[in-house]
């Protein structure tokens, strides 16, 4: 039997972009983490689970919002995360998730300085744990993001970073990882994010990260990085 890993939804893909072929995350997630029963919570839409005990891991997605915006469900996330915690629940945070596990635990998470982490970019990783298997010094990882980790949670270390993004992956304890990035994406839906947003991020960082594309991310090895991490306590 399958360990259960409850998805925290935190936003939906757009019906355009489904229109086009583009998979909503339940889906997305089924694929990068098949070792997994999957159950789905739509914490967008208040629906939260009532019991931490129902799921053996958890994992929260990314999200068009900031981990600050004043919305009751983000709130409500914000304490789900501190009882994930106080449980010592296996969890992943991707993208806003990562940024969750930050605000929730006494960290800072603003607007990034050098403004929009978009396109492929190679996560540097600074310290080893015996999950990351296989090993790898370095990952390519697909982002979209303006918001990071500007001051880490008590008890969390980094395990990655990048140039622009100092905490890429964190980690707390022995029971919470953050990625902040969006190993999840496909390439393609990573091009048509950027094409439909250069008046929001500007002309110059999408070319960048458009011209980024044309490397691999390794999407199999974090997926499996993933894995490895839920299932040690499961």
């Amino acid at each position: 039997m399958k360990p259960r890993l409850g998805i925290l939804l935190c936003d939906k893909v757009s019906r355009h972009y489904q229109s086009d072929g583009h998979p909503d995350y339940p889906v997305m997630f089924r694929s990068l983490l098949p070792a997994f029963e999957h159950v789905h919570y739509r914490l967008y839409a208040d629906e939260f689970p009532t019991d931490l005990t129902a799921c053996d891991a958890w994992l929260a997605t990314g999200s068009r919002r900031s981990v600050y915006d004043p919305i009751p469900w983000i709130s409500k996330a914000l304490e789900l995360i501190r009882e994930v915690d106080q449980k010592k629940m296996p969890f992943c945070g991707v993208c806003f998730g990562h940024q969750l596990i930050g605000h929730a635990l006494g960290g800072t998470v603003a607007k990034a300085p050098q403004g929009w982490n978009v396109g492929v970019h190679a996560f540097s990783v600074v310290e080893h744990d015996p999950w990351m298997n296989p090993p790898k010094g370095q990952l390519k990882v697909i982002m979209m993001c303006q918001d990071q980790i500007v001051k880490l949670p008590d008890r969390a270390r980094i395990l990655a970073r990048t140039p622009l993004c100092p905490v890429a992956m964190l980690a707390l304890d022995e029971h919470i990882l953050g990625i902040q990035g969006h190993p999840e994406f496909s390439t393609s839906f990573e091009r048509q994010l950027l094409e439909d947003r250069v008046e929001l991020i500007g002309a110059k960082i999408v070319d960048t990260g458009l011209a980024s594309l044309s490397l691999s991310p390794d999407k199999i090895v974090l997926g499996q990085w993933i894995t490895n991490f839920l299932s040690q306590q499961c």
